[in-house]
């Protein structure tokens, strides 16, 4: 229950970050529902952020669609993990070291403010763990050279 709760949790918070991400892009990178968003808008691209990374690598590169969707799919996995694995510890603590609900929830949300100076150290540890596991990726789906015939 604690890890579902954890991973909705992570997601509607990606999904947040993904609309205001795109409603603060200049003009040049701004999706185009940004333009005249809507609450509508808003809640179907923040529902469907995963699949945004994963669209625009396809359409990226026509040679190398295969592999550029594969590395987009890494890269969604880790950031979504990056941000499961605090808050799934946040509960976790919270559930130690207090009984009450309501107690547990705002020790959640206090704990949430300690985001801002975890992310940073959560994505360089990462770094390393992207690399590893991008290997076998890189080994699977090669760089397909373009024929300039």
């Amino acid at each position: 229950m604690i890890i579902a709760l954890s991973l909705a949790l992570s997601y509607v918070l990606m999904g947040f970050g993904f609309v205001t991400d795109a409603m603060n892009a200049d003009p040049l990178k701004k999706p185009f529902w940004a333009f005249e968003p809507t609450i509508g808008k808003m809640i179907l691209y923040g529902s469907t952020w995963p699949a945004s990374p994963i669209w625009n690598a396809h359409f990226g590169d026509p040679d190398n669609s295969t592999r550029a969707v594969a590395f987009a799919m890494l890269d969604v996995l880790l950031r979504f993990a990056a941000l499961a694995l605090p808050i799934w510890c946040f509960i976790q603590l919270a559930i130690y070291w207090t009984n009450n609900f309501y107690l547990q929830i705002a020790l959640v949300v206090a704990l949430f403010a300690l985001l801002r100076f975890i992310m940073p150290v959560i994505s360089i540890l990462l770094v390393p763990i992207a690399l590893i596991l991008s290997l076998p990726l890189d080994l699977l789906f090669p760089i397909k050279k373009r024929d300039r015939s």
